[in-house]
């Protein structure tokens, strides 16, 4: 069977596929796709992101990674249960992998939980129906699972950034669903909506720090440095004082002209997380400012001592 027929008969599963592509190609030719891209800041207020944040990446391995099983998978899935249906498993698997990672208030982007909600929906579904063993063996599995626990160790190493909430939202509730637990879902999502809602609304102690932080790395993102100094300011006098933030802030301050101040603030983060300055080159020049700026204490220490003995003499 040809890669047209395969596709004709898979419509669902083609679809992810080729807008997952075709987003990523906009991506490298210089096109915004931030309108697609869930963000804490716009999960109350803009909800159909839950679903559109799949098809952007962060690069062609995740994009190729993600591709590759989708259509693996979503094709054995799609041609068991029917289009409709996988549209279905598609839209809850997604809503829950997008709104577990924002929950963590992080930006959540790419098929990795649609990859796991698919995986765990093949393996649970196979232990109850014929037609669905063999969708995905032990070793596809074990991979899948080794895979999910290197992202975290490489999340918590500060190797790369991976959405390890989207990859357990994602198998959670493919899991439930091919056990033939439908009627968990809606309870499921409910309740991981009404914890966004009170994560990120006003009600809550978290919220205010946290959405501090996000507005502030979006406008320095968007290069909308005053706005992201003046944010970073409010987030320290709430106590929000860490390494990343000071990092951040530092950098705003540089672009801004303000130069004795930003090498406060990075030499600080420094002091806090040395590998928060991931330039060989940032990290030497702040080393040897350090020094600088140790020697000339001495050297004021010195003079002030020398000065004091004259004095009693």
């Amino acid at each position: 069977m040809g890669i047209l027929e395969q596709a004709e008969r898979s419509p669902v599963t083609t679809i992810l596929c080729v807008g997952s592509i075709a987003t990523f190609i906009a991506q490298e030719t210089g096109r915004s796709v931030q309108h697609l891209i869930l963000t804490p800041l716009d999960a109350l207020t803009e909800p159909w992101r839950y679903l559109t944040t799949v098809f952007p990446h962060g690069g062609i391995l995740h994009l190729a990674f993600n591709v590759f099983w989708i259509w693996q998978l979503g094709r054995a899935i799609e041609s068991r249960i029917g289009p409709a249906w996988t549209a279905g498993l598609t839209i809850v698997s997604a809503l829950a992998a997008s709104g577990t990672e924002v929950l963590m208030l992080n930006n959540a982007i790419g098929l990795s939980g649609v990859v796991y909600a698919f995986a765990m929906f093949a393996w649970a579904r196979g232990r109850h129906d014929p037609k669905f063993r063999g969708v995905i063996d032990r070793s596809t599995l074990n991979l899948l699972i080794g895979w999910f626990f290197l992202c975290i160790i490489a999340t918590e190493a500060g190797v790369m950034r991976i959405a390890n909430g989207a990859h357990a939202g994602g198998a959670a509730m493919g899991f439930l669903l091919g056990l033939r637990r439908a009627w968990l879902a809606p309870l499921l999502l409910v309740g991981l909506g009404t914890a966004i809602f009170f994560r990120l609304g006003d009600g809550t102690r978290v919220a205010p720090a946290a959405i501090l932080q996000i507005r502030a790395l979006a406008a320095l993102e968007e290069g909308r440095y005053l706005d992201a100094a003046d944010l970073y300011e409010q987030l320290f006098s709430m106590g929000g004082r860490s390494a990343g933030s000071l990092n951040n802030y530092g950098l705003a301050l540089y672009h801004m002209g303000r130069d004795q101040e930003s090498t406060d603030a990075l030499l600080e983060a420094y002091e806090m997380e040395p590998q928060i300055i991931q330039s060989v080159e940032l990290r030497e020049w702040l080393l040897s400012e350090r020094a600088r700026r140790d020697a000339g204490r001495d050297a004021s220490r010195d003079a002030s001592g020398n000065a004091s003995r004259d004095a009693q003499r």
